[in-house]
């Protein structure tokens, strides 16, 4: 059950065990468990953890790869963030997960950020206080960010602003990562808007 799932998170941040989980076959069953579509998504302990034993077990390429490819995986776990309250723990691990199958993969990088952009620039502004929130959020945002049809969805967004709301609001003391990726996202986006406008509106 739950408390499995939240031992399978621990193990497989060792590479080690990640290959253990690989050849017993275990990828499978998690993949049933996610596309399972009469588990309670905001109620389920199984649920929470899911994502990330999943987003561990993409730090392997093969294994990415593997889940990625499964029918629904993706479309499961955007239907999933869209149904995750704001600032949970199973909204961070589904972003964690998606930011792990979005490496290496531009078309999944697009999909995901049709799905979960508009949501993401929305809860950012409101649940940035939240560290762990935030920082998941930043970085899944700034693995979207390397696909361009991703970057001109953003900046027709609020998400300039709400970055720049977000830098402004942090209290002092708090992770300076923190402001490090949020200050790296809204330059990357500054940039794009840059290298996007045409020459004569150049500055």
């Amino acid at each position: 059950g739950a408390y499995s799932l939240l031992l399978l998170v621990n193990l497989t941040k060792a590479v080690h065990h990640r290959h253990v989980v690989r050849e017993h076959d275990i990828i499978d069953t998690l993949v049933r468990l996610l596309t399972v579509p009469d588990l309670g998504v905001t109620r389920s302990k199984i649920m929470t953890q899911l994502p990330a034993v999943l987003g561990q077990l993409c730090n392997e390429d093969d294994t990415r790869e593997e889940i990625a490819s499964q029918d629904g995986v993706i479309e499961r776990l955007c239907d999933i963030y869209a149904q995750a309250p704001g600032g949970s723990e199973l909204k961070c691990n589904v972003m964690f997960c998606l930011r792990q199958l979005c490496t290496g993969s531009r078309a999944i990088r697009e999909e995901v950020g049709d799905r979960v952009l508009p949501i993401a620039v929305e809860e950012l502004k409101i649940f940035h206080h939240l560290q762990d929130f935030a920082s998941s959020c930043v970085l899944l945002l700034m693995t979207l960010a390397t696909a361009r049809k991703n970057c001109e969805l953003m900046c027709k967004t609020q998400l300039l602003e709400n970055l720049s709301y977000c830098i402004s609001d942090i209290p002092h003391g708090q992770r300076e990562e923190h402001h490090e990726w949020l200050s790296s996202l809204r330059q990357r986006l500054q940039d794009f808007q840059a290298d996007a406008m045409p020459v004569g509106m150049l500055r």
